[in-house]
């Protein structure tokens, strides 16, 4: 078996998409029905869900981690000698058919709403490039994106755009400096955004790459060291696996406590305020790792067929969750119980997105996949996995 065709069979990572584009999904859809105390009652004990609806958006940190991690295999496969440099005109190329087509179909979806069915805002002729080009959160001046969850696309393409630039630092003695370099970033422009910007704008100015690069190279390292276990051969046992695996899991259920005490402190700049978003990527990493090498625990929660299949489509089930969810929030406002309220809403946003993001795979994204497959000089570079 080629070193290729290992580094392809990453199931579990697929499922793991999956499972963060629904997370987010259920995220919004607890917030748009009114933010309801789930608890779940067995007679004997009782624990509240809440909090892992309210977690929904760190969805977003699996994502930007993912993301790396998987971007990076073709470029630790050549710092490793395994193969060779990666083209960097075929790799931008793939990460430009690979959201770009999606989102202008979206775009050019919402525009028509709004002008013939006044659906929507039309955007001015300013926002309109800026969308065109997504620059929407590139620098302290927010543009209005059209879909909230839009918010997230000018990061990645960002780290996009700084991947091959920092692929030089995969290297044993260079990758820690690497890593300082990127927390020293990161907790430095949060410190700046918390001296500079009031309480109210303070969250939109901290979405931004220079705030979040430790995550994506985090992402990185890890997927530097699974390429490096599996070429050298040099794979944990699944015992081992399974612990890290699990200790992935405890760290961020400590993490979701730690925001529950510390979340009316977060914004007031406590130490969660800077580390938060560090530490969990930390724990993502290492649950990627493990996953990634098939550790059994991993395949079981998430290599299943089910979220495998969201993992397909994760794209279009985060670019249309959002909207569909918004469309369908206020019909469900006569329900008066939010705990119902919210059910209902699941209950028919989830198919009605399953949907959307489907056609959106099948008639959009995946035709454009094959088109950068196939044009795509190193079958190395493809991981076998669909990219962020």
């Amino acid at each position: 078996m080629t070193a290729a065709a290992k580094l392809s069979e990453l199931p579990a990572l697929t499922g793991i998409r999956g499972f963060a584009a629904l997370w987010v999904l259920l995220f919004h859809a607890w917030g748009l029905a009114g933010a309801p105390h789930l608890l779940a009652d067995f007679g004997v004990f009782s624990f509240g869900v809440s909090y892992f609806f309210t977690m929904g958006w760190a969805g977003v940190d699996i994502f930007f981690t993912l993301s790396a991690f998987l971007l990076v295999l073709p470029f630790a496969a050549w710092q490793l000698g395994a193969r060779t440099k990666p083209l960097l005109r075929e790799y931008f190329w793939r990460r430009v058919l690979r959201i770009f087509p999606a989102y202008y179909a979206q775009l050019f979806v919402l525009i028509a709403l709004a002008f013939f069915f006044q659906i929507g805002a039309m955007p001015q002729l300013g926002q309109f490039f800026a969308h065109l080009v997504l620059w929407l959160n590139m620098d302290w001046y927010w543009v209005p994106p059209m879909n909230g969850v839009w918010w997230t696309l000018p990061i990645e393409c960002a780290f996009y755009l700084g991947l091959p630039l920092l692929v030089y630092a995969l290297r044993p003695y260079r990758w820690p400096w690497l890593l300082c370099a990127a927390l020293i970033c990161a907790i430095s422009y949060r410190a700046i955004a918390f001296q500079l910007v009031s309480m109210d704008a303070r969250a939109l100015v901290l979405e931004h790459l220079a705030a979040r690069i430790d995550q994506f190279v985090i992402g990185m390292l890890a997927g530097y060291a699974f390429v490096a276990a599996r070429l050298r051969g040099k794979i944990s046992s699944a015992s081992v696996l399974n612990a890290l695996f699990l200790l992935a899991l405890a760290g961020i259920v400590a993490l979701r406590l730690w925001l529950r005490v510390g979340l009316s402190a977060y914004w007031n700049g406590e130490p969660i305020f800077w580390l938060w978003h560090s530490f969990a990527s930390v724990f993502i990493a290492m649950g990627l790792y493990a996953a990634a090498h098939a550790a059994t625990v991993s395949s079981a929660l998430f290599a299943n067929r089910l979220l495998r299949f969201l993992g397909e489509i994760s794209f279009g089930v985060y670019l249309w969750h959002f909207l569909i969810l918004s469309w369908l929030a206020p019909w469900f406002g006569i329900i008066e119980s939010p705990d119902l309220r919210l059910l209902a809403l699941l209950a028919s946003a989830i198919p009605l997105t399953v949907v959307a993001a489907w056609l959106s795979y099948m008639l959009i994204e995946r035709p454009f996949l094959r088109i950068a497959r196939k044009q795509t000089r190193h079958p190395a570079q493809a991981t076998g996995v669909p990219s962020a």
